[in-house]
């Protein structure tokens, strides 16, 4: 049993991933996946607030396989679904 842990231990670290988010998606995913995306950040644009953390997450997604990390699925949490929250909490305040 040691043994078989150990062995897929092993194999998970020598297991080789992109260091690019969107070709890791097109991989996983296929182009059906990469234009869900998009149009996910593509809807942050509506929010002028949002967009230093869409920018960061885009440029994070560049050199890095964001969403297969813990940190990386919480800045894109923070990026993407804050703003619209915070949209749509003004917008109840500031009607009368």
């Amino acid at each position: 049993e040691a043994a078989r842990v150990a062995a897929e231990k092993a194999a998970e670290a020598e297991r080789k991933r992109p260091h690019n988010q969107y070709f890791s998606l097109v991989l996983g995913m296929g182009i059906l996946g990469l234009l869900l995306w998009l149009l996910t950040l593509s809807m942050g644009q509506v929010s002028t607030q949002a967009w230093p953390g869409l920018l960061l997450l885009m440029l994070s997604c560049l050199v890095e396989d964001t969403l297969e990390t813990q940190a990386g699925v919480t800045l894109a949490v923070w990026a993407v679904v804050f703003p619209a929250f915070t949209l749509h909490a003004w917008g109840r305040t500031k009607q009368p």
